[in-house]
């Protein structure tokens, strides 16, 4: 009955340590748009710090993502015509979405909460 306790800790213990890494929140690890995407650090994705993250992910140079350059369920979500790869339109239609005032750049005010965006930092 010992083991069993002290496994019992350990498991508390690593689920506790994943949910406050942000390991559960939606796609982005716990960060925030800013986090991910900000590439100069000026609080502000710009659609250029945006695009630079497909082109990270896109390593053979196609104009797609493929499951190969991302993960599957990035992929899932992002692939909106069902071809099994991401366009460069699909990739891009988050921050068109989030930038409301259309100045191409995504704002602490106008990005997503955390799991919007859809996406790991290179």
């Amino acid at each position: 009955m010992k083991s069993f306790k002290t496994i019992l800790v350990i498991f508390v213990i690593a689920v506790l340590s994943l949910y406050t890494s942000g390991a559960f929140a939606g796609g982005g690890g716990g960060r925030s748009w800013a986090d991910r995407y900000d590439g100069d650090g000026d609080g502000k994705v710009s659609k250029a710090e945006f695009m630079a993250s497909f082109t990270d992910r896109d390593a053979n140079g196609d104009k797609s993502i493929t499951v190969d350059e991302w993960n599957e369920r990035n992929i899932t979500r992002s692939d909106t015509d069902g071809d099994g790869k991401v366009s460069v339109d699909e990739f891009m239609a988050p921050f068109i979405a989030a930038d409301a005032n259309k100045d191409g750049v995504v704002d602490s005010g106008e990005a997503p909460q955390r799991g919007g965006g859809g996406g790991k930092k290179r």
